[in-house]
């Protein structure tokens, strides 16, 4: 699924952030809902049954964990894929909620490609369909025949989530040349930005392409 097919609810208290975040989410075609703090955020949650929340811990009144344990605790939304935005100083608050249901965190500042990879991983994760397996496996030949083996091994790590940094850690090269990669990556698959390339990968199964 495209981001133009997915409903994002961010629920930042920090208006500056609200606001630079809301436009890069838009910017990449996402559809966006936007809270100053939990109340507000549930109240969304509730009518507008966004695909993904993407949540500040850290917010005064129901903060992120209240919102997080409200959600899961509703019927009606107990499902819907929570990423937590924390600071450093949010860690343990972070463990707490990750404990509590939460399916991703990123640690502020992150880079626009890593939300953009988190919402459309944890989206794909629950809209998954098991009837399209041909497709799939067309798919994945395809991506084998145009990617070199570097290539794919950044496209995997990328489809599964994985930061560019972190990328760069695993694969034992700079970020620079994680960026290059993923522009190569972009170019022969004909694919436009980060979240497609992220939504290709976890739709044909990112780790799958050894």
């Amino acid at each position: 699924m495209t981001p133009r097919g997915i409903k994002v609810l961010l629920v930042e208290d920090d208006a500056a952030s609200r606001a630079n975040t809301r436009l890069l989410l838009e910017l990449e075609g996402f559809a966006t809902l936007v809270a100053a703090d939990g109340v507000e955020g549930l109240a969304l949650i509730l009518a507008e049954a966004p695909d993904v929340v993407v949540c500040d811990i850290m917010m005064p009144g129901l903060d992120g964990m209240g919102l997080l344990a409200r959600v899961r605790e509703t019927p009606a939304c107990a499902a819907t894929p929570f990423i937590f935005l924390t600071g450093l100083v949010d860690q343990r608050s972070l463990r707490a909620g990750m404990n509590g249901g939460a399916d991703d965190y990123l640690t502020k500042p992150f880079a626009p490609e890593d939300l953009f990879a988190a919402i459309v991983v944890r989206h794909r994760r629950l809209a998954v369909r098991p009837d399209d397996r041909e497709e799939r496996r067309q798919q994945r030949a395809r991506v084998r025949e145009l990617l070199s083996q570097r290539e794919l091994e950044v496209f995997d790590l990328i489809g599964s989530g994985v930061s560019s940094r972190d990328a760069a850690e695993r694969l034992g090269i700079s970020l620079r040349t994680v960026d290059s990669h993923r522009a190569r990556i972009l170019a022969k698959l004909d694919l436009d930005g980060a979240a497609a390339l992220v939504s290709l990968a976890a739709r044909i199964g990112a780790g799958s392409l050894d």
